[in-house]
């Protein structure tokens, strides 16, 4: 490939100011240009062993895909990726590709991957810019399938069985279709209307989809197979949260993540009264994240930082947790001091193993040096301890592997007076998953 981009560093993506972003609940990330997004593929290797299929679930041909988008030939890019991926505009935006695809890519090794799941975004939306709407030519097979849950995999399976013939019915338990796409995910970081319209080429190929049917209470799987359907997909998704089991966990205004972002991205809480669902807006809470010097990359002083935004902070609220990511104890130790009676809690984090030296201080301010780690806990901190082991006996680089036994959850809990901001109760968690 002529004119090779071997820079280290993605091509950056624009975004929205933050000054304009925090008022508004508008996508952050405003998506590469044509040109962005030809330079970002010209950073593709091409390598022989093509290691970025492999990572991704679907095996989307990459290489060839960033081939037709550093040519320029972003419909021929998405056909290509839409051989595998029914929801390219989505998978793009939301994939975790730093674990799949980009996380198996060569270029990582040395620098950052290539940005596949910003290509990917880009050319389904270009593909849409277009308003391209298209609807093959299938033949039916007269064969009728149920498909439970309208979210990612169940609109996957829907579209994917409609090309080959079969007339699909999907049943959604919600009023809305899309699973964690409509209800999880939100606006900020994945459109509503793109979701939409995703759902919409889903439809055009035949599939009809019935909301507020509950499966189980509203029809039964015997009464599909009943009624002519000859199999029936269960995606029912990962709609219940898993509890703590801490204490004021059932009280009122205490929502789950999954129930908060039911209803403020289904349900419109933000815009209550207008809106029927309410979601109970508390007090104002503040987190900082500051990173120490002391066996670290160098920045700027974080003690001057934060005696720089504190007092602005505490125009707007007197509760402010500062997470500390420092090395050494004692710089940790010296910045809850500096910071005592002026914020509610600091806690020390980076170091992986937690400390017992949880305290008030007399200003008021909770401290822990050290948070832990939450993950398995049998290993060097959070590292298989057999290969930790032996890259400290040959010295040699080598990839590590997450630690999967003896898996803990560490943490704080404080208890803080809503009108002064100060803590009055810190304790530390520190629990098998078993536990939870």
């Amino acid at each position: 490939m002529a004119n090779r981009n071997m820079s280290l560093e993605k091509v950056k993506m624009p975004e929205q100011d933050p000054n304009v972003r925090n008022k508004n609940f508008d996508e952050v990330a405003l998506g590469y240009t044509p040109e962005m997004a030809m330079e970002e593929a010209r950073r593709c290797l091409h390598c022989k062993h093509r290691p970025c299929v492999g990572g991704c679930p679907v095996n989307v041909p990459i290489p060839e895909f960033i081939e037709k988008v550093a040519e320029g030939d972003f419909d021929a890019a998405y056909e290509v990726i839409t051989r595998e991926n029914a929801l390219p505009a989505i998978c793009g935006r939301v994939c975790p590709q730093e674990d799949q695809c980009e996380g198996r890519c060569v270029r990582g090794l040395k620098g950052e991957p290539v940005g596949i799941g910003r290509m990917e975004r880009f050319v389904a939306d270009y593909h849409m810019s277009k308003g391209c709407i298209t609807t093959p030519e299938i033949e039916k097979n007269g064969i009728k399938v149920a498909v439970i849950g309208c979210g990612p995999s169940g609109i996957t399976c829907a579209g994917e069985l409609a090309r080959r013939g079969y007339d699909v019915t999907v049943f959604e338990a919600l009023h809305k279709p899309g699973g964690v796409l409509s209800y999880g995910i939100p606006e900020f970081r994945l459109p509503k209307a793109l979701v939409a319209k995703e759902i919409e080429n889903v439809e055009r190929l035949g599939v009809k989809i019935e909301t507020n049917v509950i499966v189980g209470k509203s029809i039964t799987v015997d009464e599909l197979m009943s009624d002519g359907y000859r199999a029936v997909f269960i995606g029912s998704g990962a709609g219940l949260p898993k509890f703590l089991n801490i204490p004021g966990e059932s009280l009122l205004g205490v929502y789950s993540a999954n129930e908060f972002l039911t209803r403020v991205n289904l349900m419109k809480a933000f815009k209550f009264p207008e809106a029927p669902t309410p979601v109970k807006v508390g007090k104002k809470v503040a987190v900082v994240n500051a990173q120490g010097k002391v066996f670290m990359p160098p920045i700027a002083c974080p003690f001057l930082a934060m005696d720089e935004i504190i007092p602005e902070i505490r125009k707007e609220t007197n509760i402010i947790i500062v997470d500390f990511h420092a090395e050494a104890t004692s710089e940790k130790q010296a910045m809850g001091w500096n910071l005592t009676g002026k914020v509610s809690a600091v806690y020390g984090t980076h170091t992986h193993t937690q400390t017992a030296d949880e305290k008030i201080l007399p200003g008021g301010t909770a401290y822990l040096t050290d948070a832990g780690m939450t993950g398995g806990h049998d290993g060097i901190l959070g590292m298989n301890k057999k290969e930790s082991i032996q890259r400290f006996k040959d010295g040699m680089p080598s990839r590590y592997s997450v630690c999967e036994e003896n898996l803990r959850i560490n943490g704080l809990e404080v208890e803080v007076n809503e009108n002064t901001g100060k803590a009055e109760k810190i304790k530390r968690i520190n629990m098998h998953y078993d536990e939870v």
